[in-house]
């Protein structure tokens, strides 16, 4: 059984809510946020664009962060492929 890609939005918005009042009102701080916006960014990419984005030093930028720092680089990342691909 697959979920549509609103339905997913709409999670993630139920989510986002929940986390936003727990952090003050600081988006920035909530983690679902930062999932639904990577959601979004990579929802149009391909597995060859995932394999071109993730490369070495993709890898070593990555594991030197945590959590919603993670998800902001990788989104990050998504962007500047994204201005040179498409």
């Amino acid at each position: 059984m697959s979920i549509g890609y609103n339905k997913l939005i709409e999670t993630f918005d139920r989510q986002i809510k929940a986390e936003h009042y727990a952090n003050d009102g600081n988006l920035e701080r909530c983690e679902s946020y930062w999932a639904k916006a990577l959601f979004m960014a990579s929802a149009k990419l391909s597995i060859h664009d995932w394999r071109r984005i993730r490369d070495e030093d993709f890898w070593i930028g990555y594991d030197s962060r945590k959590g919603i720092e993670r998800k902001r680089f990788t989104l990050n990342k998504i962007s500047q492929y994204s201005s040179n691909y498409y």
